[in-house]
């Protein structure tokens, strides 16, 4: 029974909530943030996001178990596409998490840009890397030319450097749109939904199928679905207020509440 059980410590040895390697990097440090699934959704003003800086092992490594009772989101950044504690465009992977879940994902540095190369213990971040794998290489080359903008301290951009960033925006915001498109029954498209803006919001959210939308991401889709009823309401009311027009009805408090 010894060897046997000498075995079984070594196969199961200690299991962590989030294993990840990291091939090509130059940089030893990775930065862990994790919030509160339903801070997320509300955009509480002081969300309570916890952050560790992880120092990779000998065998390019992190192991880390996730302190959290509840389901949270996570963006894990490596340090060298990062700044003060900010991804860097393309240099992120975002993904859900919670303690009964045991996640493990392989990275790889690319010229600017962060691949996922394998995802394993939950499909919906398995979806979340093929969107980052999209999403990274079109953001670095976004990311580089808002750089490029920004080293001119003010003075005119010439027309090629604008041509190139407004270029860099277009294919980052056609990169959501095809993903979303092609991914209507999946979860993590309402997520991408919410890093798109109201207009593909607008023009997605009623496509999205019953899959997608009743998942653990349901709070995110409940959260835009609210957000984008109030866009119409304000837009009906817009279109009934005309110079020279009665105003239409409206309550608001007055001094007294």
């Amino acid at each position: 029974l010894i060897p046997l059980a000498a075995l079984c410590a070594a196969a199961c040895g200690p299991r962590h909530s989030i294993e990840a390697s990291f091939e090509g990097f130059t940089n030893d440090t990775v930065i862990l943030q994790a919030r509160p699934l339903a801070q997320y959704v509300d955009f509480t003003a002081e969300p309570d996001i916890s952050t560790d800086t992880l120092l990779l092992d000998g065998k390019r490594r992190i192991a880390v178990d996730l302190d959290a009772s509840e389901q949270m989101v996570c963006v894990l950044m490596p340090r060298e596409y990062a700044e003060a504690g900010l991804p860097l465009a393309g240099g992120s992977c975002t993904f859900t998490a919670d303690p009964r879940q045991r996640l493990g994902f392989e990275f790889i540095a690319r010229d600017g840009w962060l691949e996922v190369n394998a995802v394993r213990g939950s499909e919906i971040n398995a979806d979340l890397a093929q969107y980052a794998n999209a999403w990274n290489p079109v953001a670095a080359e976004m990311g580089r030319a808002q750089a490029a903008m920004i080293r001119l301290q003010g003075k005119p951009a010439t027309d090629s450097l604008q041509q190139a960033y407004r270029a860099s925006i277009q294919r980052a915001q056609q990169a959501n749109e095809e993903y979303i498109a092609a991914h209507l029954d999946r979860p993590a498209s309402v997520f991408v939904l919410t890093q798109s803006g109201s207009a593909t919001a607008e023009r997605y959210f009623d496509s999205l199928r019953p899959e997608a939308r009743n998942s653990i991401l349901r709070p995110l889709a409940e959260h835009m679905e609210l957000q984008l009823e109030g866009l119409r309401v304000r837009r009906e009311a817009a279109g009934r207020i005309k110079p020279g027009a009665e105003a239409p009805d409206f309550t608001l408090p007055d001094t007294e509440g």
